[in-house]
């Protein structure tokens, strides 16, 4: 959204930056700069232009265009809500703020029967950190041994939404961060036992497996979405 006074660069803190919010004055030029890198970092990703061209070939006339991020013809659905989140100068007229949003695409012995006989064996842990994300050898190392030893101690079971972060999933180009798998060493008896399943895309939605009511512990990344449904 587009704030009066250039204020995304002084008024609000950078994401993950560590800067807080309010902005200290003496931080305010820090903030900018890690703004202005941001920017510059998102310009100029790498493969943005196959990602372009895959999308244009697929149909859509102006794919991922950050110069053209606001159109104020186009309705705009937003999962915040105001007093949530940090404040605006303005709100613009076409943008909505309707608080977590929350998709089923039906029951889960509609999208994944064997899922759902699975899921019945054992009371399950989920863990999905989202579509975007990726995991890193040094997370999968400790996510994998941790998982082991929770099942260890319980008669549960896991089903564990992972993707190595090794390539980039549209132009499967190597981003040299392969790595083997014996980070899974400490689950391979659960994953030989059948109680564990990792699946790099889950057929089922996050919200027809909560409904399902053999998810007893959800392990995720905290968005406002994934927090209602658990909720």
């Amino acid at each position: 959204m587009e704030q009066p006074w250039g204020s995304m660069f002084w008024k609000y803190s950078l994401a993950a930056s560590g800067i807080p919010y309010p902005v200290p004055w003496r931080r305010i030029p820090e903030n900018i700069y890690l703004t202005l890198r941001f920017i510059y970092s998102v310009l100029s990703m790498p493969g943005i232009k196959k990602k372009q061209a895959f999308l244009k070939s697929k149909g859509l006339s102006d794919p991922i265009n950050f110069y053209n991020l606001h159109r104020p013809e186009v309705p705009w659905f937003t999962q915040t809500l105001p007093g949530a989140s940090r404040p605006l100068y303005k709100i613009p007229q076409n943008v909505s703020c309707l608080g977590p949003m929350s998709l089923s695409l039906g029951e889960t012995s509609e999208q994944d029967p064997n899922m759902v006989n699975w899921l019945a064996h054992k009371p399950t842990i989920l863990v999905n950190f989202g579509s975007g994300f990726t995991w890193m050898e040094p997370k999968a190392v400790v996510m994998a041994s941790a998982l082991a030893h929770v099942l260890e101690k319980t008669d549960l079971q896991v089903l564990w939404k992972f993707r190595k972060d090794t390539q980039d999933s549209l132009d499967n180009v190597n981003s040299g961060l392969d790595y083997e798998d014996a980070f899974l060493k400490p689950l391979q008896p659960f994953i030989d036992g059948g109680r564990v399943k990792m699946y790099p895309w889950l057929l089922v939605d996050p919200t027809a497996l909560l409904k399902t009511g053999h998810i007893v512990v959800s392990v995720h990344h905290g968005s406002s979405g994934y927090v209602t449904i658990v909720s």
